[in-house]
Formats: structure tokens, sequence, C-alpha cells
């Protein structure tokens, strides 16, 4: 992590492991930007939900964003818990900014890896190399994807799912 206008950032390195998404590790860098730009146009109150893209290096094929908080994964790792207020509002919020924008992410793991919690509580949405833009799947993979997002009840199953992973380090 670095700071960069008083906020704490990190960088970010295409994963060519994605390979099995359908996606290059160039198209699912360009994916994630898109909707990190998408997100940065939400509702200021859903903003903060989600990193905000600083920076950007395509020939080497990262880009710089600002850090969230911690992950769930790691929080129950280190055998932590926190408070988190408003907990549902937050979990609104995100889905409302996930939906304003058009992006659907469609990597949210039982783990928590893709979910960071900040000191203060505050809930953000990590990651989205793997996920859909106006409800179009950039792959063959990612289609199955949004088609499970879709049966697992689209924006309110991924509430749920959110809140069931958040259970594990609520106090």
């Amino acid at each position: 992590m670095q700071p960069r206008n008083g906020r704490a950032t990190l960088w970010k390195t295409a994963r060519g492991h994605l390979l099995w998404s359908g996606l290059s590790a160039g198209q699912a860098l360009l994916l994630e930007c898109a909707c990190l730009h998408r997100l940065t146009r939400a509702v200021p109150l859903e903003r903060p939900h989600f990193p905000q893209l600083v920076g950007l290096e395509p020939a080497q094929h990262r880009f710089e964003i600002t850090h969230q908080g911690l992950t769930v994964r790691s929080l129950v790792a280190a055998g932590r818990r926190l408070a988190i207020p408003d907990v549902e509002t937050q979990l609104s919020r995100i889905a409302a900014g996930l939906r304003s924008a058009g992006v659907i992410h469609l990597d949210m793991h039982a783990d928590g890896r893709n979910l960071t919690v900040a000191s203060d509580g505050h809930i953000s949405v990590i990651d989205f190399d793997i996920a859909a833009i106006d409800g179009v799947a950039f792959s063959g993979a990612i289609a199955e994807r949004l088609a499970r997002f879709e049966t697992e009840g689209g924006f309110e199953g991924f509430c749920t799912r959110m809140r069931s992973i958040l259970g594990h380090v609520i106090v």
C-alpha cells in the first residue's frame, strides 16, 4: 500500500491464472477497469463501497486502486471480529450501486476474499475481473456464472450471500 491524496492505495496486476474464465489477463484487466469506472459514476452514497481507480499502466497490465480495508477472509484468519454499523443499509447501497452502474459482480467467494471491511465497519466489494456489464457476459464461463447469479436471486441473492459471509466477522 502507498498513500495518495490522503488515502491508502494499492497496485493490482492482471492475473494470468484467470484463463479458466475465458478471458486473457489483458481482457480481465480491461473488464475490471470498465467496472470500476462505471462504479465511480455511481451515486455518492454508493461510491465508497467500491475501490476507486486511481492510476493505470496498461503496458504493465496493472492499475492502482484505493485500499478498502481488510478482506473478510483475512479477518477470519486473524480471528478478528468487528462492529459493522448499518449492515442492511450498506448492503442495500452496494446492490443499488451495482445495479445503477450496470455491473454484476460474479466472483463473491464464501471465504470472503472479495469482500472487505474497514476498521470503522465500512463494507466494500472488490475484484471485478469476473463480472458482467449491462447483462453481457464476456465469455462462456462468465455466462454460466451470470445464469447462476440470476437463479440464485439476482442482487437480492447477492446481498444474502454477503450477509452470510459477514456473519463470520460481525461482533
